[in-house]
């Protein structure tokens, strides 16, 4: 029981509650507004979470949390740029599917700006370079790094 309100409660932090499955909309390609990519995975929830930190920390990035058992992971903010320095955070929920397991992967950034702080989430965009989109572009690499996954975007609203 424990267990499955720790689960609901990091579900409704990352947005991917009930009502929002990061599934509902899939496309192949990214597309303007995608805020969430989906690694489909052959592999079971804790080896598939596995294996995507080990690619992680292989183009980078540090694991901040990773817990198997409910099947989350968060990376340590990342720092990106020089003239408006940000930093990005991502996190990666994994579930069970009948081929394997999906995991869907979000983030989003921070950037101060005299004594504000300011945050928003990825984001894919065409054409300008934006921090949102430099974001999701940044764990879009790592995500095409998962070795036999295979990639659809989604979005949460």
């Amino acid at each position: 029981m424990k267990r499955l309100v720790i689960l609901s409660a990091l579900l409704a932090s990352t947005g991917i509650v009930a009502k929002q499955t990061p599934l509902t909309v899939n496309s192949k390609e990214p597309f303007k507004g995608a805020n969430i990519i989906v690694i489909q995975a052959p592999d079971s929830a804790s080896v598939a979470l596995q294996k995507f930190a080990r690619v992680l920390v292989e183009q980078g990035f540090s694991v901040d949390k990773l817990d198997l058992k409910i099947g989350y992971l968060t990376t340590a903010p990342r720092p990106y740029g020089q003239i408006s320095p940000a930093e990005y955070t991502y996190r990666a929920v994994v579930s069970p599917s009948t081929t394997g397991s999906t995991l869907a992967v979000t983030g989003s950034y921070t950037v101060v700006v005299g004594l504000r702080k300011m945050s928003e989430d990825m984001f894919w965009a065409k054409g300008n370079l934006t921090q949102g989109k430099q974001c999701f572009t940044t764990i879009e690499k790592a995500t095409k790094a998962y070795p036999s996954g295979s990639i659809l975007y989604s979005k949460k609203d």
